[in-house]
C-alpha cells in the first residue's frame, strides 16, 4: 500500500493507494507541533475503522508547503513504518517554470502539474480552490512539463472570514449558493456578494488567460472547494478534487522507475 501525504496550509491530507486505486483518504488540521506519536494515534484509528493494517504500508510520498510541519510526518513513517518517505523536491521532478528549472516551485504545484499531464495529456489551466485560489497555466509536451505562470487570488473561505474578522456586525456563515445578486438581509447580502463576486473573479481570470495564450487549454479544478464549482460556472472542463493526491502517486511511480 502506498501512502501519499499533502501537507497544506490548512489541512494535512493522507491518501491510501492499493493496486493503483485511491481506497481511502483522511485529513487533519495542519499543526507544526504535532508529533509522530500523535500521527500514529490518529492514523491507527482510521486504519482500524477501515480494516486496514499499518503493516501493509510499503511506501510513502510527501508534498509539503509548511516546512515546520514536515518533521512529525517524516518521523511517523520512520518510527512506525520503518521507512523514509519520498519527499517532493525540484531535483526529483521534471516540472519547469518559463522553460527553466524551478527550485522554488511549490511542491503542490509540481505534483498538480504531474497529475494533469498524466490524466489529460494536454495544455491545462489548473485552478486550485484552497486557502488561496491559484490559476496555473501548464504547457504540455511529452518530454517535459512547463508552467507558463501562476496567478494567486484570495480563497473563498479567506474572503468570507476576512469580512467577518474586520467587520464588527457581520455574522460568520458557511458558503452556499445565492439565488439573487441582491440580498434583503445581512446574511443574504454577504452570500450574494461572495457567490457572484467570487464566481466573477474566477471566470474573469480564466477568460483573460485564454485570451492572452491563444492555444486551446483544458480548465481543471481541484482543491477542497472544487466540488462547489460545478454549480458556480460552466467555464471549468474537469473537476478532480484529488489531483494533488494523484500527482503524488504519479510522482512516486516516476521516481520508482529511476
Amino acid at each position: 500500500m502506498l501512502v501519499v501525504v499533502d501537507i497544506g496550509n490548512t489541512n494535512t491530507v493522507f491518501g491510501f493507494f492499493e493496486d493503483d486505486e485511491l481506497i481511502l483518504q483522511t485529513r487533519i488540521k495542519t499543526d507544526i507541533t504535532r508529533t509522530e506519536d500523535e500521527f500514529f494515534a490518529f492514523l491507527i484509528l482510521i486504519l482500524t475503522q477501515n480494516q486496514l493494517a499499518l503493516e501493509k504500508i510499503e511506501a510513502a510520498a510527501i508534498s509539503c508547503v509548511v516546512p515546520m510541519a514536515l518533521s512529525g510526518v517524516q518521523r511517523f513513517f520512520q518510527k512506525y513504518c520503518k521507512m523514509s518517505p519520498l519527499l517532493v523536491s525540484h531535483d526529483k521532478h521534471h516540472v519547469s517554470v518559463a522553460g527553466t528549472p524551478a527550485p522554488h516551485l511549490g511542491s503542490d504545484l509540481a505534483v498538480n502539474a504531474i497529475a494533469a499531464t498524466e490524466l489529460f495529456k494536454d495544455h491545462c489551466l489548473i485552478v486550485d480552490f484552497g486557502t488561496a485560489t491559484t490559476f496555473s497555466l501548464l504547457e504540455y509536451n511529452k518530454s517535459k512539463i512547463n508552467y507558463l505562470g501562476v496567478a494567486i487570488a484570495p480563497g473563498l473561505n479567506s474572503i468570507m472570514q476576512s469580512m467577518r474578522k474586520h467587520s464588527a456586525q457581520l455574522p460568520s456563515l458557511n458558503f452556499q449558493k445565492a439565488n439573487t445578486v441582491l440580498g434583503t438581509t445581512t446574511t443574504k447580502a454577504m452570500l450574494a456578494g461572495s457567490y457572484f463576486g467570487f464566481t466573477g473573479m474566477v471566470e474573469k481570470l480564466i477568460d483573460t488567460m485564454k485570451e492572452e495564450y491563444k492555444y486551446p487549454i483544458k480548465v481543471v479544478a481541484t482543491g477542497g472547494l472544487s466540488v462547489l464549482m460545478e454549480d458556480l460556472t460552466s467555464k471549468i472542463d474537469f473537476i478532480e478534487p484529488n489531483l494533488t493526491l494523484l500527482g503524488l502517486k504519479y510522482f512516486y511511480l516516476l521516481n520508482k522507475k529511476i
